[in-house]
């Protein structure tokens, strides 16, 4: 994935139907998300960020979709919140 910046971070979404889907590699900083477009990613979506401390999980409250441009291919820019 040739992008801006570098994803390190290898994350799950989870639908609400329970369906897990990726991995996908992505970026998450503080309140934000930066997740490849492979899946679509949708309001109350939760990505899973698994750490060596244990599973995070991240409620989508929305998802910013942003089609590739040049070299930037599609992604989601996602605005998450802790969820349980």
């Amino acid at each position: 994935m040739q992008t801006e910046t570098a994803h390190n971070d290898t994350l799950l979404i989870e639908k609400a139907s329970g369906e897990r889907l990726g991995p996908v590699q992505g970026t998450v900083d503080g309140d934000t998300v930066i997740v490849e477009a492979l899946h679509d990613l949708a309001k109350g979506d939760v990505i899973v960020y698994r750490q060596d401390r244990g599973e995070q999980r991240l409620e989508v409250t929305d998802p910013r979709y942003h089609p590739e441009v040049g070299d930037v291919p599609a992604h989601y820019e996602a605005r998450v919140s802790r969820s349980a």
